[in-house]
């Protein structure tokens, strides 16, 4: 095998990882969200406005989903370089292709936007305030339901 090879393999699986990233992205469900996440911690954290709850939220969503491509992808090269013999790689990523990180900045503004939106009209109290126990109730009885 040569640099080519692995090149290109390496490549080939960057590029979907990071489709797969951004379609995971434009899949999200603030609801959805809501219900798996652990939303206690972010009450006992005290966050108080729509879009420092959102941002953690989605934040801690998409690093769980980002961990598990990311190991996928390290088992996929791992299982390719021993099959040619290589026992050893030392890996820099250099992405030539900023446009990648600006559209999926772009996207990432979007969902922040429509989660807002979708927060502030379905678990804001007339006062401003975050409805925790509307929140509360949503995540626990999809807690029960399991």
């Amino acid at each position: 095998m040569d640099k080519n090879e692995l090149q290109e393999f390496i490549n080939v699986n960057i590029s979907d990882l990071n489709q797969n990233r951004f379609d995971y992205l434009n899949k999200l469900k603030l609801t959805d969200i809501l219900k798996r996440e652990n939303i206690y911690l972010y009450k006992a954290k005290n966050i108080q406005t729509s879009e420092g709850l959102i941002k953690t939220l989605i934040n801690s969503d998409l690093m769980s989903h980002e961990e598990n491509i990311l190991v996928e992808f390290w088992g996929k090269l791992a299982i390719f370089a021993s099959q040619v013999g290589i026992y050893s790689i030392d890996l820099e990523i250099i992405d030539n292709k900023i446009r990648y990180s600006e559209d999926f900045n772009k996207e990432y503004s979007k969902v922040i936007n429509k989660f807002n939106r979708e927060f502030l009209n379905t678990y804001f109290l007339e006062d401003g305030s975050i409805d925790w126990i509307k929140i509360l109730k949503l995540n626990s009885e999809n807690k029960l339901s399991i």
